[in-house]
């Protein structure tokens, strides 16, 4: 990667000028997939230009780069964390896990901050619209009582968390989690569609459900996302973050806020699921 950063002194340069009255690049260009023949894009897309940016404003004596990464780097460690212990698990967690390798290792006057978002949630973002189909279905499963921490975020409180790590008046450089927003999967699910019916499922069952797909899948990442996903809404993972609250960031918008994903507006707890 260091090869390819010099053989681009033309590009660096002018990212250089357009950085240089800066006081903080923030990063949040990326890739979330493709196909599997042009996988080269993802590390373009998520590795390439996050080092060419640091290496422009490290040029233009910028203070400070906040990278936007994802949870999806540590996988289905739980919980989730802030070290930098890594266990990604698709073509798209491999190339931001990458990222975080590379960013780290370069030695750098820039305060290089990487901001781990979980799951971002927002009308009309694809992964809401899906989990908005899922609680729609005339029995949704659950483990158990479905009352398990969900790694998801509003994209209001993201954006916020960005802001506050990029005009922080102290050095705030390396690996922040995005904070856990009191959602379990039964709150989400009945947040996206009031009176959702959850229906209890063994955990057993689901667990040699999800171990014979993700077998079936192995060489689809399309599949192993969707996967992983049916598992996170089955389990659940937890998050131990704890720096951004440690620099007085508190999230703007609190569990209401998933309500209104839809429109809707409802104050009631979601129905135990059935057994």
């Amino acid at each position: 990667m260091t090869a390819w950063l010099a053989s681009l002194p033309e590009q660096r340069d002018r990212l250089v000028g357009m950085l240089e009255a800066c006081d903080v690049v923030v990063n949040a260009a990326g890739l979330a997939e493709a196909p599997a023949r042009r996988s080269s894009e993802l590390t373009t897309a998520n590795v390439a230009v996050p080092l060419l940016l640091l290496a422009a404003a490290e040029g233009a004596r910028c203070p400070r780069l906040v990278h936007v990464s994802s949870a999806a780097v540590q996988g289905r460690r739980d919980p989730l964390d802030e070290s930098t212990e890594l266990a990604p698990f698709s073509p798209y967690s491999r190339s931001k896990a990458a990222a975080e390798r590379e960013l780290s290792a370069v030695e750098t006057g820039t305060d290089v901050v990487i901001y781990r978002a979980t799951s971002v949630q927002a009308p009309g973002r694809s992964i809401t619209q899906q989990l908005t189909r899922y609680a729609s279905l005339p029995a949704v499963p659950v483990v158990e009582r479905g009352d398990v921490p969900v790694p998801v975020a509003l994209l209001t409180n993201v954006a916020a968390a960005i802001a506050h790590l990029a005009t922080s008046p102290i050095p705030v450089g390396g690996v922040y989690l995005h904070p856990w927003e009191h959602m379990t999967v039964a709150l989400l699910l009945s947040s996206l569609v009031p009176g959702v019916r959850l229906v209890s499922v063994p955990r057993s069952a689901v667990r040699g459900g999800l171990g014979v797909a993700q077998r079936l899948g192995a060489r689809r990442p399309r599949a192993q996302a969707r996967l992983r996903r049916m598992e996170l809404m089955m389990f659940g993972q937890r998050q131990d973050a704890a720096r951004l609250e440690e620099t007085g960031f508190e999230c703007p918008v609190g569990p209401e806020g998933y309500r209104e994903l839809r429109g809707f507006d409802n104050a009631g707890s979601p129905s135990p699921p059935e057994r």
